[in-house]
């Protein structure tokens, strides 16, 4: 499988969150940072959904948090704290509206379980939906 390198570059601009102020913005935002973490994901499978995603609001949604955590690992440092910092301007932002928070607030949530289980020794036993 071939493996390409996120663009550290494109990631950084797409994610500048500072000057968005109504849901519209928001909403658009998160639209265009999802798909080009698809698009720049060292993952095949990942990369090839960015076109979907860009025609499918549901597959942008679930595909969020694995295309990050993907690109993530790929970023070099600078532009990982770049990253944080537009990540944090966006949770600090009074006009975020909810549902744009809550999904910055699951990507979080994964970032806690992925860094406990690869630093920490955690180990998560099957989730419910896996039982189904």
């Amino acid at each position: 499988m071939i493996m390409s390198m996120a663009n550290d570059d494109r990631l950084r601009t797409t994610v500048e969150a500072s000057q968005w102020s109504t849901k519209e913005d928001w909403a658009k935002w998160l639209r265009h940072f999802s798909i080009e973490l698809l698009k720049e994901s060292p993952s095949p499978a990942l990369r090839t959904c960015s076109r979907m995603a860009q025609l499918q609001p549901f597959v942008r949604r679930e595909l969020f948090a694995a295309g990050f955590v993907s690109c993530w690992s790929q970023l070099n440092e600078a532009s990982q704290r770049q990253l944080v910092r537009s990540l944090q301007m966006a949770f600090s932002s009074p006009n975020i509206p909810p549902e744009i928070l809550a999904t910055l607030l699951n990507l979080a949530a994964v970032g806690i379980l992925t860094y406990a289980q690869q630093h920490l020794g955690v180990q998560l036993k099957e989730s419910w939906y896996e039982k189904l």
